[in-house]
């Protein structure tokens, strides 16, 4: 019986092997390893975004770069300081701006007969030599960026073989799934060069605590002073949701608070075991342990376990998820909490408990926000807030059965590798199946109800109550019926929500005399990134991923969605604004994560313009005529 080779022996192998190949010309003969080819289309995707160097060419074999020429052609790199050119084989082109790839890669070179198999690492070599892509990046600043890249590729590779092993051969869990199981198959953003990079993360804290890795964990506990805790809290205190957090939990049970607090003076505080444990030896806990203030009770109770975002986590039970803060890099920015992440939660709470959040309810049934109620930390020495000690806590409404057909939108979307069908098209399939569809008729079914479900009810809240969210794909979680057609659309973290200045609610009932957070912006720029994380990110995935399982044309359902929103702009919306944007707008704004990555910005810490790490990208909604 052959033994499976190390993933480091693997990487390592992988580059002798496409050496062999191309010196044969065998370009068939590459074995592949799936998490780089996964890892290699979130790399290309977040490079095509934002350099303009390349092109396609429809057809592969007149290029006379491939005799096959199944698929959309190829796009061609010319890398001029290498001068060679990269070529990319493509399964499908996407007008909406996330392609599939046909592997192995290829170089070519004049000095060449044929074009030669390249390895995902020196493709990254080869584009960082290239100014049109890299500029100034300094040395440093290149390997570091090389680094991550390959940490990230070592993830992905790492997470694939976890699922392989145990059968589930997918990027997406085969067969039946839930919510917790779609959260822990994501394998991060599908347009990023290096979506499971995790600073500060050993290999070892990977298989503890990422998501990716199917990881479970009891959370740390303490008994804390009150006069050592700061918590803001709406509807409820912060002493009875971690009452509830453990009362509610069958391994602790109803009288753990009162076995283990000394006092009533004292209150029960949960910390992420690593968050609990990078604090440990601080002088801020360190401190407070050594006064009496903090008693620490150690891990215990129930298994939780990280949703995709890696930080945020879920139990079955539990009435509320946590979103811990976390000292660890992850793609573009360091975890840490910060206080508007926390006051944004709560004045989200509070619009939705007014009577403009009651109509919006009342008007938009299959929207669903998780409001953040409460946030916890402890002081420092001081009496400052310890942002890194901090927590916020998430309405959880997928406890027990009720999370059974809910998926976030990124793993719904999310290409299974090695050809297999993404959740979304199973779905799709399923529907076509059942109800006696062509599954071109399926697809256009589930897009339309997709429309009404989700992108009608976010529309309405923008327009009409002024209400923002940053309803990417990782943020958004679509609840599908027993015929897997969309019917809720649930949107969590209130950390990118924001009032639009047109028709924000009176803030002076939200905020109760507190100094306003940065919560209402201009309508230009509401306009530009609202367009970046609902329709470029979320939308245009939908498509994409539709388009790339060949269930519809892609200029189909971009006909429908420009169909859509001109009625709903006519029919529903006061503020026409950001409609009007998306119907004329010959670009919008999107991230340029591969640059910000390249450049080691932390997007939330950066000093200057929101936009300032933004590109902007063809709008197929402005060009395509209505479907």
């Amino acid at each position: 019986m052959s033994v499976p080779l190390p993933v480091s022996e693997k990487i390592s192998s992988l580059s002798q092997a496409e050496a062999a190949a191309a010196a044969t010309g065998r370009l068939a003969a590459l074995p592949r390893i799936l998490g780089e080819d996964v890892s290699a289309t979130a790399f290309l995707n977040a490079l095509l975004r934002e350099w303009a160097g390349w092109r396609h060419v429809p057809d592969a074999g007149q290029d006379g770069a491939v005799e096959d020429g199944h698929g959309d052609g190829m796009i061609v790199l010319p890398l001029d300081r290498a001068r060679q050119s990269v070529l990319v084989p493509l399964r499908h082109f996407s007008i909406s701006g996330r392609h599939s790839f046909r592997f192995p890669l290829l170089v070519r070179d004049d000095a060449w007969a044929r074009p030669k198999p390249i390895a995902f690492a020196e493709l990254v070599r080869l584009v960082l030599t290239e100014p049109s892509i890299a500029g100034e990046t300094s040395p440093a600043d290149s390997r570091c960026f090389r680094d991550r890249v390959a940490t990230s590729t070592a993830n992905i590779v790492r997470a694939i073989e976890v699922r392989e092993g145990r059968d589930e051969g997918s990027a997406t869990p085969d067969g039946e799934t839930d919510f917790i199981r779609a959260e822990q198959a994501l394998l991060g953003h599908p347009v990023h060069p290096a979506p499971r990079s995790c600073d500060e993360f050993s290999d070892a804290d990977m298989r503890l605590y990422a998501p990716e890795y199917d990881a479970a964990f009891s959370l740390h506990w303490f008994a804390v002073h009150r006069d050592a805790v700061l918590s803001a809290t709406v509807g409820s205190t912060a002493d009875a949701i971690t009452r509830h957090l453990a009362g509610d939990d069958p391994r602790l049970g109803a009288g753990f608070p009162d076995r283990v607090l000394p006092s009533p003076d004292f209150m029960l505080m949960p910390m992420h075991p690593w968050q609990a444990s990078t604090l440990a030896d601080g002088p801020v806990l360190a401190d407070l342990r050594d006064s009496g203030a903090v008693i620490d009770l150690g891990p215990g109770g129930s298994e939780y376990r990280p949703t995709s975002s890696t930080r945020t986590v879920w139990a079955g039970h539990a009435r509320h998820m946590i979103k811990f803060s976390l000292s660890v890099r992850v793609t573009n920015s360091e975890r840490v909490l910060q206080p508007v992440d926390a006051d944004r939660g709560k004045f989200v709470a509070r619009f939705l408990a007014s009577a403009p959040g009651q109509a919006l309810v009342a008007e938009c049934p299959s929207l669903r926000i998780m409001a953040e109620p409460a946030h916890l930390m402890l002081k420092d020495g001081s009496g400052a807030p310890f942002w890194p000690s901090a927590m916020i806590f998430r309405d959880n409404p997928f406890r027990g059965a009720a999370g059974g057909r809910a998926f976030a939108m990124g793993t719904l979307c999310q290409e299974g590798y090695d050809g297999r069908d993404s959740l979304i098209a199973r779905l799709i399939r399923g529907i076509a199946g059942r109800r006696t569809l062509d599954e071109g008729e399926a697809a256009l079914l589930w897009f339309d109800r997709f429309l009404d479900i989700a992108v009608k009810p976010c529309l309405i809240a923008q327009a009409n109550y002024g209400l923002l969210f940053s309803a990417h794909q990782q943020n958004t979680v679509m609840e599908v019926d027993d015929d897997g057609l969309p019917r809720i659309f649930h949107f969590r973290d209130c950390q990118g929500t924001a009032f639009s200045e047109a028709v924000a609610v009176p803030m002076e009932d939200l905020v109760r005399g507190e100094a306003t957070p940065p919560l209402v912006m201009p309508d230009d720029l509401t306009h530009r990134l609202f367009a970046y994380y609902f329709v470029v990110n979320n939308i245009f995935n939908v498509i994409s991923a539709i388009g790339i399982a060949g269930l519809a044309d892609e200029r189909i359902l971009h006909g429908r969605l420009r169909r859509f929103l001109t009625d709903v702009r006519r029919s529903t919306l006061k503020d026409t604004g950001f409609a009007d944007y998306l119907l004329a707008s010959p670009t919008l704004a999107c991230k340029g994560n591969f640059h910000t990555f390249l450049g080691g910005i932390d997007e939330t810490a950066a000093a200057g313009s929101i936009l300032a790490a933004y590109v902007d990208i063809d709008n197929p909604i402005a060009h395509i005529k209505e479907g």
